[in-house]
Parts: C-alpha cells; sequence; structure tokens
C-alpha cells in the first residue's frame, strides 16, 4: 500500500510545479513586452547582495484613484487589475481600475493585489526587487523602466530593466 501512497502524493505536486514553470516560460517567450516607469528606487543591499527595490509609478496613481473611490462609495470592490493604455514605444500609463468591463484598443490588463485591511487601502504590483549581479549596480542606477511580459489576463512577468529610451539594460 505504502509504494502507491507516496507516487500518488508527488504525482500532483510535481504536475503543479511543472504546469506553473510552463506557464511562467510561456509568459516570458509570448507575452507582449510593456515598459512600466520606475519611481526612485533603492539600489543596494548589504543582506541579500546587490538589487534594486521597485516603486512604479502608475501603482502610485493608481492607489489615490481607489481610495477616492472607496472614500465615495465602493467600499466592497475588490480590485484585481488595472487597465492601462499603451503608447506606440509600448510605454504603460495608468488609465483605470478594471472592474470587469471589456477592454477598448490600445488597452491591456495588469494584474495587481489589493491590500484591502490596509488604511488607506494599498494596490501592489510585484514584484518588487529586481537582482543583479554584483559589481553591476552602477549600469542599473539609471533605470527608468521595467520591462515585464503581460499576458492578456494582465498576468506578468519583470524580465529586466530598460534605460530612459526604453532600451533593455544588459551587463
Amino acid at each position: 500500500m505504502r509504494n502507491f501512497a507516496i507516487p500518488l502524493i508527488l504525482l500532483p505536486i510535481l504536475i503543479f510545479f511543472n504546469l506553473s514553470i510552463f506557464l511562467k516560460e510561456d509568459l516570458r517567450r509570448n507575452g507582449d513586452l510593456i515598459l512600466i516607469e520606475l519611481a526612485l528606487v533603492d539600489p543596494r543591499s548589504l543582506m541579500q547582495g546587490d538589487y534594486m527595490r521597485l516603486r512604479y509609478k502608475l501603482i502610485e496613481e493608481a492607489n489615490k484613484t481607489l481610495n477616492a473611490e472607496v472614500g465615495e462609495e465602493s467600499a466592497d470592490t475588490q480590485v484585481t487589475a488595472l487597465v492601462l493604455a499603451l503608447a506606440q514605444n509600448k510605454q504603460a500609463t495608468f488609465k483605470r481600475l478594471h472592474h470587469g468591463e471589456a477592454l477598448g484598443d490600445g488597452e491591456q490588463l495588469l494584474s495587481v493585489q489589493h491590500r484591502r485591511l490596509a488604511k488607506p487601502q494599498r494596490l501592489k504590483l510585484t514584484p518588487t526587487s529586481f537582482f543583479f549581479q554584483e559589481g553591476h549596480a552602477s549600469l542599473y542606477q539609471e533605470a527608468r523602466f521595467g520591462l515585464m511580459r503581460v499576458a492578456a489576463d494582465g498576468a506578468h512577468l519583470l524580465v529586466g530593466l530598460a534605460d530612459d529610451e526604453g532600451r533593455p539594460i544588459t551587463p
């Protein structure tokens, strides 16, 4: 009996992890590449090595909109995505909170985490850190955009940082 129980328990776990890896790799290869403007960033950590703490300008704008809405009428609202407007150069700007309505031309969903218990309520876009090889901090200090691959449903993956002209920063 034990000879069958262990594989039966491990099989769903292995399937789950392999599926999640496959989905992330598919997003990395096939997702739409967009530029998300960064706010001021902190480029160092003594305990973890070289990394950059990321803040996104569009999240700051979305949080202002969220708290204006919550203060007015929709305290029950659960926001799971933002609607972004995409410029010709693929630079994304915050357009509105997504409440299930259809998207228009040039719009893209971006999934977020909604911290409803925080006062004021906050939206969070992950990841909030970008790790890089030790000694390359000077290359990334001038980063202005996060390069994200985004799927139609708003799932996203940070794939790098870009300079003020949208060119990927590579060591």
